[in-house]
């Protein structure tokens, strides 16, 4: 199934007249459409709307400085009651809340997008804060994505660049997810990877001949930033565009957010994503020495420990170790129940679990000349942080979520 048999998608130059043929085409009445957007967003773009655009809608939510959290959710629930459609203009933080929002009251949701800052667009899935702990939640398909290239162009240039790096982080999430499944015996989509590499690979090749100012490049990286959220909705799950990067990301982001809070959400990815190709790196070098298997077995006793859920309490706090420890449970029951199958696989196919994780890595040093390219700031975020508390958040990072990845074992 290809995006545009769900989805119209639209990128153009003059995208506010292709806005009213998609609402005339599809008998969409304007007073039955309540528009949200952030404060910031709109002072920032509003120039490039038609005169009144907004008050062409039966309502308009903008929102201060919203957070992808409950909170705003009930707001815009609210305030939708009485519209048949939920408009979005935005970005990453739009996006969640409005595409969670009408998933939970059954409406019908669209987006104009104001950055390339992410890849969630066209994804099944929000990133809510439920509790202080981030979840990928289900939530409603887009019928229709809207982007315009003069509000790209006069989008900062720090936003895209933040969403080349979420894309990009790829090459993290394709050797995590072949590793589950070569290591761990995890069942992964396929067809979610394929769907993502094509383009990936050919713009690797071509990368160097871009600019941010470059039409062409946009709507490359648009379609690149379709492509990875059309990859989690096919696979029912964030997992093809979010692995070990996004769960460094994520412990950072809950334990230590007064230290990063002005970074956003894909500068944050790029160091963590640089990170954890390194760390990938250290795990091939393990099987040429033969230690894979130790650190397999180690890693069996630390995940049992049943202490635990005591460590994340005392690290976290209450309410977060709660919603971590519903998501842990599920990958301990998996590792109890198949970890004589695991070692059993690892001692009969050792050379072709190397070969095949081998083939599926992707060297750091190349993701950093295209991050330098770009000029994409990839090292300052994770300097902040002293060893010992990098060692404490990457054994965290494997407790927070159901999901194994190299920093299970590095």
């Amino acid at each position: 199934m290809n995006i545009s048999d769900k989805i119209f998608i639209e990128i153009n130059k003059k995208i506010f007249s292709k806005i009213d043929d998609f609402l005339d085409t599809n008998n969409i009445k304007k007073h039955e459409v309540l528009m949200v957007s952030d404060v910031n967003i709109w002072e920032k773009n509003h120039h490039l709307c038609p005169k009144n655009f907004e008050n062409n809608f039966g309502n308009f939510l903008i929102l201060e400085n919203p957070k992808a959290d409950d909170f705003n959710v009930q707001k815009i629930i609210k305030k939708s009651r009485n519209f048949k459609y939920i408009f979005g203009f935005g970005s990453g933080t739009i996006n969640d809340l409005c595409k969670f929002s009408a998933h939970k009251i059954n409406k019908k949701y669209f987006i104009l997008i104001s950055a390339l800052s992410m890849n969630g667009y066209v994804s099944r899935n929000a990133s809510i804060e439920i509790n202080g702990h981030k979840k990928s939640l289900l939530a409603t398909l887009p019928i229709a994505v809207f982007a315009d290239l003069e509000i790209l162009k006069n989008t900062p240039e720090r936003l895209n660049k933040a969403g080349l790096a979420d894309v990009l982080c790829f090459y993290s999430c394709n050797f995590d997810l072949n590793f589950a499944k070569e290591v761990f015996l995890y069942q992964i989509n396929k067809e979610a990877l394929k769907i993502q590499s094509k383009l990936i690979n050919k713009f690797e090749k071509n990368y160097f001949n871009f600019s941010w100012q470059d039409e062409k490049f946009l709507k490359i990286l648009f379609k690149m930033i379709l492509n990875s959220g059309w990859a989690m909705t096919i696979s029912e799950s964030s997992a093809p565009a979010s692995q070990s990067e996004h769960l460094l990301a994520h412990v950072l982001t809950m334990k230590y957010s007064n230290r990063i809070g002005y970074f956003f959400h894909g500068e944050l990815i790029s160091n963590t994503t640089i990170n954890c190709l390194e760390r990938q790196s250290k795990i091939l070098e393990t099987f040429p020495e033969n230690l894979f298997e130790k650190i397999i077995e180690n890693y069996f006793e630390e995940i049992f420990d049943k202490n635990i859920f005591y460590k994340l309490q005392n690290y976290f706090g209450a309410e977060i170790a709660a919603e971590c420890w519903k998501e842990l449970s599920l990958k301990k029951d998996y590792l109890q129940k198949n970890h004589k199958k695991i070692l059993h696989n690892l001692q009969i196919n050792n050379s072709k679990i190397y070969k095949s994780l081998r083939k599926n890595y992707f060297s750091k040093y190349n993701l950093i000349k295209i991050f330098e390219h770009f000029e994409i700031n990839f090292s300052n975020i994770i300097n902040e942080f002293d060893e010992f508390e990098m060692q404490e958040i990457i054994f965290f990072s494997k407790l927070i979520r159901n999901r194994i990845t190299s920093l299970d074992i590095f």
